[in-house]
């Protein structure tokens, strides 16, 4: 869709290689030429990276960090736009959903902090998602979910303050999730 809508140039991380075989096989495809897909870590790429870049877009990534708060800052260090889609952490909803495994997440809060901004992280556990042959997304036996207003406070706190969402799925089958767009001013 970047390439129809004229982006010069794309650049791709994506961590899993079945999913990364797919998007090379998406690029033959669909014959893109100006989209470029690496197989690697997006946090180690962005701390060493020198590069800079008109928008990072992480859709399907943030959820899956152990350090969400890491993610934000780091995406804030390469790019004044930011797009993110994810799940976000709300017990209730999160418990009135009969998709979800009740011990798939903590009900406790982990009270951390990054770089100065505070905030509440939820234990999500992968459990058996790890043993699927398909794709489950983390690496890890678990990830960190934060709640809605903590990414949203997590984008403001690194110089996000521009900030639209959109898309909000609260009774999403994996858990709530929601879109946001983000600049620095």
């Amino acid at each position: 869709m970047l390439e129809n809508r004229g982006a010069r140039s794309i650049f791709a991380i994506e961590a899993n290689t079945r999913a990364y075989l797919k998007c090379l096989i998406t690029k033959e495809i669909m014959n893109l030429k100006r989209a470029s897909f690496q197989l690697g870590d997006f946090i180690s790429y962005l701390k060493q990276t020198q590069e800079s870049y008109d928008v990072c877009i992480a859709s399907g990534v943030l959820y899956h960090m152990q350090n969400p708060a890491e993610l934000i800052h780091l995406i804030s260090q390469v790019s004044q736009k930011v797009m993110i889609w994810t799940h976000y952490y709300d017990q209730d909803v999160i418990q009135k959903n009969p998709n979800l495994p009740k011990n798939k997440f903590s009900d406790t809060a982990e009270t951390a902090e990054y770089q100065g901004f505070k905030h509440a992280l939820y234990r999500h556990n992968y459990q058996a998602a790890l043993e699927w042959s398909g794709f489950c997304g983390g690496g890890d036996e678990f990830s960190m979910w934060m709640p809605k207003q903590d990414i949203l406070s997590c984008l403001k706190h690194f110089g996000f303050n521009e900030l639209k969402t959109a898309f909000d799925a609260p009774n999403h089958p994996n858990g709530p999730s929601f879109c946001i767009a983000g600049s620095q001013p």
